[in-house]
């Protein structure tokens, strides 16, 4: 018996043994086939955890609401702008008048004499870094800055400068109001809290908690319903970031194996961290609040490292149920949630019993933040437009990127123009006695043609309400205004030795004829009725001849003048067609005035920009617009053509532009008037800015005026303002070129009109002048124009 009995223990032990033996195999397989599985998902994590590190997904629990801002204004010393402009910006960024420089507070100044500042300026953080209030003392001297000294504060690393104002915010398109904090910034109770209500193993577990599952399946048989869940802040990030909101059994094993997975590419603080950022937090105002720096902002309006013990427990109260126990529907509710979230804390040995104690009677009082006011939001929307365009194709909806957006705006230039522009469509409209029920609009942009950047851009005479920015989105003929392209692709014209088939000093025919179009005969006019046998390109230019120029145009072939413009960044179709060179096609006013500053750049493409530049959550620099780095025509064109425009801005169609601007600045411009003078047109190029300006009504209304009588004075006493302001800076001019005075009409060397010719090429030989210029004789057309006009004032 006993041996049988030794015989059977042995025997049981040995079967024992053997099924430990396999069911240690058969776990260590399972482990091994686990192991796999996670390994098998690694690349996938890293791949998606890279994107949200460098926040480049815009998925719902990861985007950010991104700011725009306008541009800062420097002022090192040797700044060519004076003392004037830097208190301008000043004021045009709420900075006042102080009254004691030794007790002057961020955002005052005080001024001496008009030639020293002192001015306390705000910090900033900037693209380059963070800086501080500091307090500086600016000398001037003959329009420019002698010195610039700071005074006090720690040490600038940067040029000194005025802040950026706040534009706007652009909100995501799902609508979430989020605001991203690294984990550092957050309070430790904070996360203690999240912790002890939502994972109170978090930093035990390797994703996934075992034991918190079987905790919750007893404890949810117990009650007979499920009252306890078992999910780590792990998984919940899966949850948001990596899966659908299938439920299956098969997503479930593949939530706990990317969850370990993800442990294993970020470790526990990375976890966190995305989580208290993204967690959904209930719904303000239509619009869904995520994690909870964003919480702490818009429940009780303070900065998430001021939250209060009590007030970070009511946050993480509502985290299972966000709109059911929001305490902007049941606060006694969110008080009796908050109060179990100090219990597990006290339970922990977090907090003691005095800590939740205090937190259990701190009442909830909710406070919402007071709206930004937004300003020049027509911008702010050009600036977006461009940021999809330019940056959101190739990288989703860039406004949920939480970028900052630093535009080229400057707010002293943007009031300057606003005002100047109401007032001078208000002198032109009164000058000409346009019907009240009808009235003239009209828009101005300013570009700085050595960036490309837009310091002002006013689409409208300043009607509230008025959303249409007429100065970026019209679409408009541009008359001779287009006239500078069309000359540029005349002058490049090459032979085959290389050599300039057309310089401003040869001459082209002037005389009325008809060209055969698609649509029939066509003959242009020119606008003042003489004609000439021939004439020099650069008097056809300045006096704005049509007939000429498409002569011109007819010999190139219109194909080059479409590439030419395009070349120089105008993108609208032009109908390749005889009249391309008299503004028959509509244009943007940035695609001109984008244009025409070409000249003041050797003939670098100017492409006009609203952005100057944009900067992730990183910190690092997402987009930035580049300065004029395309040769869109060679230098040599690009001097002649601002020849050309000098003269027409002197002794041509832009004379009295001239007149009203005074001499002591260096321009370039030119006159646009389109059929009936539906649209008046001019746009002058300094070195440092050039300014377009139009007016016309929206519905194209003839005027009957042209430009060089009417919007070219006007042009001039808009901008002598903005001019005086900015430092005078001659053109570049190429070294293949050299300055000649010629006969206009024949090109003969020696007369009194300045022009610039390529070197080595002398000019063509001259013609004896044997014509004399007929008499003006009025047009039928301009016979009827002048009835009608006459029609309107008497109706008047």
């Amino acid at each position: 018996m006993k041996r049988l009995l030794k015989l059977m223990f042995r025997t049981a032990l040995h079967v024992a043994l053997t099924l430990l033996i396999l069911g240690a195999v058969g776990v260590y397989f399972a482990f091994e086939r686990l192991e796999v599985e996670i390994e098998a998902l690694r690349p996938e994590m890293r791949e998606r955890v890279a994107g949200l590190r460098r926040f480049e997904s815009t998925r719902a629990g990861w985007s950010f609401p991104s700011t725009v801002y306008s541009d800062w204004y420097a002022f090192p010393a040797g700044t060519g702008a004076g003392i004037g402009r830097l208190v301008r910006e000043a004021r045009a960024r709420g900075y006042s008048k102080g009254e004691d420089p030794g007790s002057l507070a961020p955002g005052e100044y005080i001024e001496f004499k008009k030639s020293e500042l002192t001015v306390h300026v705000r910090g900033f953080d900037y693209p380059e870094g963070r800086t501080a209030d500091a307090i500086f003392l600016v000398k001037g001297e003959r329009g420019k800055l002698k010195s610039v000294e700071q005074l006090d504060g720690p040490k600038w690393a940067i040029e000194p400068r005025l802040e950026p104002l706040y534009l706007d915010t652009w909100i995501p398109e799902n609508n979430e109001l989020r605001l991203y904090r690294p984990l550092a910034d957050f309070p430790q109770h904070l996360k203690q809290a999240v912790i002890a209500s939502e994972d109170g193993r978090f930093h035990e577990h390797m994703g996934i908690d075992l034991k918190g599952i079987a905790r919750a399946v007893r404890r949810n048989v117990m009650e007979g319903a499920p009252v306890e869940g078992a999910s780590t802040l792990t998984q919940q990030v899966i949850r948001t970031f990596f899966l659908s909101r299938e439920r299956s059994f098969r997503r479930k094993v593949r939530e706990a194996l990317m969850a370990m997975a993800l442990e294993r590419e970020m470790g526990k603080d990375e976890v966190l961290e995305l989580y208290l950022n993204s967690v959904y937090l209930g719904q303000i105002g239509g619009r869904s609040i995520g994690g909870f720096a964003a919480g702490a902002r818009h429940y009780f309006d303070v900065d998430l490292k001021a939250l209060t013990l009590a007030q970070a427990t009511a946050l993480v109260a509502i985290v299972p149920a966000p709109v059911a126990y929001s305490p902007l529907k049941n606060p006694a509710l969110t008080q009796r949630l908050r109060e179990r979230v100090l219990d597990l804390m006290r339970e922990g040995g977090i907090i003691d019993a005095e800590t939740a104690k205090a937190a259990h009677t701190e009442s909830i009082v909710l406070k919402h933040p007071a709206p930004a006011p937004t300003r020049w939001p027509l911008y702010a929307q050009w600036a977006r437009r461009y940021l999809t365009e330019h940056f959101g194709l190739k990288n989703g909806d860039p406004t949920g990127r939480g970028l900052r957006v630093y535009t080229g705006l400057s707010p002293g230039l943007q009031l300057q123009a606003e005002s100047l522009l109401a007032l001078t469509i208000g002198e032109l409209e009164a000058s000409l006695g346009v019907w009240k029920k009808d009235p003239i609009q009209g828009a101005t942009l300013g570009v700085d043609p050595q960036t490309g950047f837009a310091p002002f851009a006013v689409g409208s005479r300043g009607n509230e309400g008025d959303q249409y920015h007429r100065a970026v989105q019209m679409r408009r003929q541009p008359g001779s205004a287009i006239k500078p392209v069309a000359y540029a692709a005349v002058l490049s014209e090459l032979d085959a030795k290389g050599r300039h088939r057309y310089t401003p000093a040869h001459t082209v025919a002037d005389e009325r004829r008809s060209f055969e179009t698609l649509e029939g005969p066509w003959s242009p006019r020119n606008s003042d009725g003489i004609y000439h046998p021939w004439v020099t390109l650069a008097k056809a230019f300045a006096k704005s001849m049509n007939v000429a120029t498409t002569n011109l145009v007819v010999e190139i072939g219109p194909q080059k003048v479409a590439d030419m413009a395009k070349a120089l960044g105008i993108n609208s179709t032009l109908r390749v067609v005889p009249s391309i060179g008299l503004g028959s096609s509509e244009v943007t006013m940035p695609e001109l005035v984008g244009a025409l500053s070409a000249v003041a750049t050797l003939g670098k493409r100017v492409d006009v920009s609203p952005i100057r530049v944009a900067t992730g959550l990183s910190g690092k620099v997402v987009m930035q617009h580049q300065p004029p780095h395309v040769q869109g025509m060679s230098p040599d064109v690009a001097t002649m053509v601002l020849g050309l425009m000098k003269n027409s801005f002197e002794r041509g169609t832009g004379y009295k532009a001239r007149l009203e601007l005074g001499s002591a600045r260096e321009v370039a411009g030119k006159t646009g008037t389109s059929q009936q003078g539906r649209d008046l047109w001019f746009v002058g190029v300094a070195r440092n800015l050039a300014v377009g300006f139009w007016a016309g009504h929206d519905q194209g209304h003839a005027i009957w005026e042209i430009a060089g009588d009417t919007i070219a004075p006007a042009w001039g006493r808009m901008v002598r303002p903005l001019y005086d302001d900015l430092e005078r800076q001659p053109f570049d001019v190429a070294d293949t070129v050299q300055r000649f005075e010629i006969d206009a009409y024949s090109g003969c060397r020696g007369g009194n009109f300045p022009v610039y010719q390529p070197k080595g090429e002398g000019l063509p030989t001259c013609r004896p002048l044997d014509w004399e210029v007929p008499k003006r004789e009025e047009t039928d057309e301009e016979k009827e124009a002048r009835r009608n006009k006459g029609l309107k004032r008497a109706k008047r």
